[in-house]
């Protein structure tokens, strides 16, 4: 399984990034960080992920959400994480991807509410 991240520095996108990272270490699988393109926010996803290797992609940021979808189905990953700005939430969207037996265009969202 392969987890895209998406990143842009809030505190919504740390939240993400962690749930991310939680989620690829109990599968046993790999993150990718999408941040928007021309930030310098590489370095910091990589520390927070305390990964000095890990895979990190620019997006466009004129539609983020479009760009992430595209992004994950270029990379086959299963599980799409994203902070939310509402404070302790944060959302991961899985849906399926090639060879699933899922119908194309199943969204399975939940939503992770702090405490």
């Amino acid at each position: 399984m392969k987890v895209l991240i998406a990143y842009d520095g809030s505190e919504g996108g740390r939240d993400a990034l962690a749930l991310g990272s939680l989620l690829a270490s109990l599968e046993g699988s790999r993150c990718i960080v999408a941040i928007p393109r021309d930030t310098d926010l590489a370095a910091e996803a990589r520390s927070s992920l305390d990964d000095p290797s890990a895979e990190v992609e620019e997006i466009g940021v004129l539609s983020p959400a479009m760009m992430l979808v595209e992004s994950a189905e270029r990379h086959y990953a299963e599980t799409l994480v994203v902070g939310s700005t509402r404070p302790k939430d944060t959302v991961m969207a899985t849906y399926p991807g090639p060879g699933s037996t899922a119908d194309a265009g199943t969204v399975v969202l939940a939503v992770s509410r702090g405490q």
